[in-house]
């Protein structure tokens, strides 16, 4: 199945190289070493591929707007070649977002095999999920439904888990952050805070806290807090301000009547 995964994805067939790798993995057995960095090497070559694609199309969208800017009196018809070419990235995006939720999930299940006590592959696929999130923090596009919605799907299915690393790697915690305050305000999504600050209280005790004898825990813990803290911010930023938007609506309500 690992080869039938290599196989499918060199030779562009991406989507079947995704499906191999989930088989492998659903297979019910700990991957190993090799079958561990193969499934690293296929998602962050299809990341790669689509980062590619993305930056011609980009070029692509550039050429056709001086074109339209060259012309007096662009027709309707013209101007709706640059739209066309901007849709073309967010589809392009939007497909992206989907092969990152499918991988992510794919990452959770593996990791399920494994104990606590299985550091060194936990810590390989915790990293593997932090740079997907990671990659899927700059690309986002936070001007399009769509792109968001698709977003949002891998947030959900992968995004808390990566607050599982272990205390000693706090790897990627960044780029996890950074995402988590952009789901809270673009896509109000509070489910998934509720469950981050629930991971936090269970982890960052005071008793853990302060009986702890390893720096490098005790920093991620603390770090941890602050980054619910941060979220939780957010999250009162954004409700005070939807509440706003409903009050000035309420008010103008008669007036607009009168």
């Amino acid at each position: 199945m690992a080869e039938c995964a290599m196989a499918s994805f060199l030779n562009g067939q991406y989507y079947q190289s995704v499906c191999c790798t989930a088989a492998l993995v659903y297979m019910g057995e700990q991957l190993r070493s090799h079958e561990r960095h193969l499934m690293c090497d296929i998602f962050l070559g299809i990341i790669n591929k689509f980062i590619i694609e993305k930056i011609e199309l980009e070029k692509q969208l550039e050429a056709k707007r001086q074109a339209l800017q060259q012309i007096s009196e662009p027709t309707e018809e013209q101007k709706q070649v640059v739209e066309a070419a901007k849709e073309g990235i967010n589809i392009l995006l939007w497909h992206l977002t989907m092969y990152i939720s499918e991988m992510l999930v794919i990452t959770i299940e593996a990791l399920n095999y494994f104990t606590t006590d299985d550091h060194e592959p936990k810590v390989f696929l915790y990293r593997l999920m932090g740079e997907c999130l990671g990659i899927m923090c700059q690309l986002v596009n936070t001007d399009d439904d769509v792109v968001n919605t698709a977003a949002s799907i891998a947030y959900a299915f992968g995004m808390v888990y990566g607050f599982h690393l272990p205390p000693t790697h706090p790897s990627n915690l960044d780029n996890i952050i950074s995402y988590c305050i952009f789901s809270v305000r673009n896509l109000r999504n509070l489910d998934a805070a509720i469950v981050l600050a629930s991971y936090a209280i269970s982890t960052c005790t005071e008793e853990l806290i302060l009986e702890s004898t390893h720096v490098q825990a005790t920093r991620h813990r603390l770090h941890l807090l602050q980054m619910c803290l941060d979220v939780w911010t957010t999250i009162r930023e954004t409700m005070n301000s939807d509440s706003n938007t409903n009050e000035n609506a309420a008010s103008e309500a008669p007036n607009a009547t009168a």
